[in-house]
C-alpha cells in the first residue's frame, strides 16, 4: 500500500506521498530497531523476570533470532509476498477489463492492498458488504456506475471463491481437519 502510493507521486495528493514515505521509513527503522540484539538485551533488563510479559518477550526474541539466522528464507518470503500482491493486482485488473471499466494499473497498486486490508477487518462476515461499499465509493467517484461497481465486487468475490476450491479439495483429501496440533 505504501509503495503503491509512492508510485502515484506524479498524480496523487502530495500529502499521501509524504505519508507513504514516512510510513516506509518508519517501517524500515522500526524493523531494524526490533531485530537488533542490543535492543533485546535492553528489553530483557527492563522487563522483570516474573512479569507476565516476560514469557511473551522471551518467545518473541527467540523467533526474531531465528529469523535473523535465516536471512535467505526471510528474503524469499518477502519476494513471494510481493509476487502474491502483484498477481492480486493483475487479477483485479483483468476483472476490471472484463467488465469494460477503465482504470489505471498504477491506481490498482494502491487500491487493491487497501481493499484487501479493509475487507479483512473483522467488521463483517468474510468482508461481505464492506467490499461492495468500498468498490461503490471508489469507482463511482471516478465515473463508474454504481451497478458496475457492485458487479465488479461480486465478480471478484466469486472468482476468489472459485480460486480457493482446489485448496478445499486438498484440505478434504488430506484429512487435515482430523489431525491434532497439540
Amino acid at each position: 500500500l505504501l509503495i503503491g502510493s509512492l508510485l502515484l507521486s506524479d498524480t496523487a495528493i502530495p500529502a499521501i506521498t509524504r505519508l507513504a514515505g514516512i510510513g516506509i521509513g518508519a517501517l524500515l527503522v522500526g524493523s531494524m530497531f526490533v531485530i537488533h540484539p542490543a535492543v533485546h538485551r535492553l528489553f530483557l533488563k527492563i522487563v522483570p523476570d516474573k512479569s507476565r510479559f516476560r514469557g511473551l518477550a522471551d518467545a518473541s526474541i527467540e523467533m526474531i533470532t531465528l529469523f535473523r539466522q535465516e536471512p535467505t528464507a526471510v528474503f524469499l518470503a518477502f519476494l513471494f509476498s510481493m509476487l502474491s500482491q502483484i498477481l492480486r493486482v493483475a487479477f483485479f485488473y483483468f476483472c476490471i477489463q472484463a467488465l469494460g471499466i477503465t482504470a489505471d494499473l498504477i491506481w490498482l497498486f494502491l487500491l487493491v492492498p487497501a481493499f484487501v486490508l479493509l475487507t479483512s477487518l473483522p467488521i463483517s462476515i468474510g468482508g461481505v458488504g464492506v467490499r461492495e461499499l468500498l468498490f461503490l465509493s471508489f469507482f463511482t467517484s471516478v465515473g463508474v456506475t454504481g451497478e458496475m461497481s457492485v458487479a465488479l465486487a461480486m465478480l471478484l468475490y466469486l472468482a476468489n471463491f472459485i480460486a480457493s476450491l482446489p485448496g478445499l479439495w486438498v484440505l478434504l483429501a488430506t484429512n487435515f481437519h482430523k489431525k491434532s496440533f497439540t
